[in-house]
């Protein structure tokens, strides 16, 4: 048996490339280290395929939060409304899966209906955007709807599996090549290769169907802990239902990258009712801040007007 095998072996050997046998055992390396490479999800307790440390993590929002807000008009040049929306945002955050990133909240000075969040807690929310709402807890529902790809590490988690697929492609390198450049270094430059690339498409296509469901449930859920009134996300699938309807141009981008509006209502719907029905948290009939909203946001009504005779 042990004389077949070799033989097997060597008529292995001759008959193929060397150079294709020696991609063969690299990429199974590689494919050993990145096995091996996990982290514990914040949201599930799970461990889960992760190649991004929360430093890094944090540094790629830092680096790119610039570029992106650029890419949306800059930040909104209002002072008092920007401190309102990182108040609310940064209530939510307290009783998040991630509690003590420092989270960031600004108003993006675009007509575009969006919000997103960058790696490491820096999330936008569109003029536009706040500009539909009726509510600060439809507000407090897009807030946390974002800190929840924050808190389960969605961008993290699309970029790790991007440089996972960069490091198979080392399997073309020698093996002395591979590990005499150490993790660190290839780490470094498959960031800096695929950050801003990744990044944008984050923020332009989604996190996917699965990612944005679970955001939705952990939105509902951050909310109904800081004392919202779960209905406001319903109030945002209902904004977001009558716009396809009457204005779709609107939220192109949106509609592009998330699951249809019906299915997320539904399945909000069903959280609202169960934590109504539960008795889980003790303010579940909770606040809608109506009156509140309607005082920091004026201004940014009155001027909307303008922009929008610019838009056309």
């Amino acid at each position: 048996m042990r004389m077949k095998w070799i033989f097997l072996t060597d008529l292995f050997y001759r008959k193929c490339d060397k150079m294709v046998v020696k991609k063969i055992i690299i990429t199974a390396v590689v494919l050993a280290l990145l096995a091996i490479q996990c982290a514990t999800n914040y949201v599930t307790g799970e461990r889960q395929f992760m190649l991004i440390s929360e430093d890094e993590e944090i540094n790629l929002g830092t680096n790119y939060a610039p570029e992106v807000t650029y890419e949306f008009g800059g930040i909104y040049d209002d002072s008092e409304l920007n401190e309102y929306v990182n108040e609310v945002g940064n209530s939510l955050a307290k009783v998040s899966h991630r509690p003590n990133l420092n989270y960031t909240f600004r108003v993006a000075n675009s007509s575009i209906v969006n919000a997103f969040a960058l790696p490491g807690g820096y999330i936008y929310i569109t003029r536009g955007m706040l500009n539909e709402f009726h509510n600060e807890a439809e507000l407090a529902a897009v807030l946390g709807h974002e800190i929840g790809h924050v808190t389960a590490r969605h961008s993290a988690s699309q970029m790790s599996k991007a440089m996972g697929f960069q490091y198979v492609m080392y399997a073309g390198l020698t093996i002395d090549q591979i590990y005499h450049q150490g993790r660190k270094a290839r780490q470094i430059r498959n960031l800096v290769a695929l950050g801003s690339t990744v990044v944008f498409q984050m923020v332009s296509l989604g996190y996917g169907r699965k990612n944005e469901f679970q955001a939705d449930e952990l939105g509902a859920e951050y909310m109904t802990k800081a004392g919202y009134d779960p209905d406001g996300m319903i109030g945002v699938m209902n904004i977001l239902e009558g716009m396809h309807e009457n204005e779709p141009g609107k939220l192109a981008m949106l509609f592009a990258s998330h699951p249809k509006t019906s299915e997320r209502k539904a399945k909000v719907q069903n959280l609202a009712d169960t934590y109504k029905s539960s008795g889980e948290f003790q303010n579940v009939d909770g606040n809608l801040n109506e009156d509140r909203f309607t005082i920091h946001i004026q201004d940014m009504k009155d001027a909307q007007k303008a922009y929008e005779k610019y838009d056309a």
